[in-house]
């Protein structure tokens, strides 16, 4: 979509989850739905909106964006059970990123911003309990990608979570988030429209 002149758009998210999971004698697995979104997305400054024509002869800029994500408690949900496709929780996640490249898109050193703040889910009827809350959570990222040919591509990759403590019936759980993953990454462009991409992360 063109706002003014800047390129935005809505999305629909509709995730669908299979989950199988183990740990010693405990196994649960379940399927559906997850949580139902909608995303709303808008650049800053660069990255205008184009046309078709005008897009073929676009030379890549430094650009930033705002990106506006909330998910529904719409999903698949047991109150009953310790796993589940859906939070059962609305969930609100604004995000500003920066994209600087120095040398015409080849090169990439992009900056993420972000917040999520959670609802209380008031139906989490797990060992007796009634409601589960969680506080915000930042996150911030750091990416260092380079185009070494047209097809080929790697990056460095840095992730930091702090915040998210829960709390079950007011009980805090001492699981506040404060993690750095590391990884990398590369992509091949195999054809228009199928890439192939590899990436490894590190906690």
């Amino acid at each position: 979509m063109d706002y003014w002149g800047r390129t935005g758009g809505f999305s629909l998210v509709l995730p669908y989850a299979l989950i199988d999971t183990s740990a010693g004698p405990f196994r649960a697995s379940t399927n559906g739905f997850s949580d139902v979104g909608f995303l709303w997305q808008m650049n800053i400054f660069g990255g205008p909106a184009l046309t078709r024509e005008q897009f073929q002869f676009f030379i890549p800029q430094t650009f930033s964006s705002f990106h506006l994500l909330v998910t529904t408690p719409l999903g698949t949900y047991n109150p009953t059970s310790p796993i589940n496709p859906s939070a059962n929780r609305w969930m609100i996640s604004p995000t500003v990123n920066f994209s600087y490249t120095p040398d015409q898109g080849w090169t990439w050193i992009e900056t993420y911003v972000s917040g999520r703040i959670f609802s209380d889910n008031r139906n989490y009827l797990v060992n007796g309990a009634q409601t589960l809350s969680q506080k915000p959570i930042l996150r911030l990222e750091e990416h260092l990608s380079r185009n070494v040919t047209d097809r080929l591509w790697l990056s460095l990759d840095a992730y930091y979570n702090l915040g998210g403590e829960t709390s079950i019936d007011g009980v805090e759980q001492n699981n506040i988030a404060n993690t750095l993953r590391i990884g990398g990454g590369m992509g091949l462009r195999l054809w228009r429209g199928a890439d192939l991409a590899l990436n490894y992360e590190r906690v």
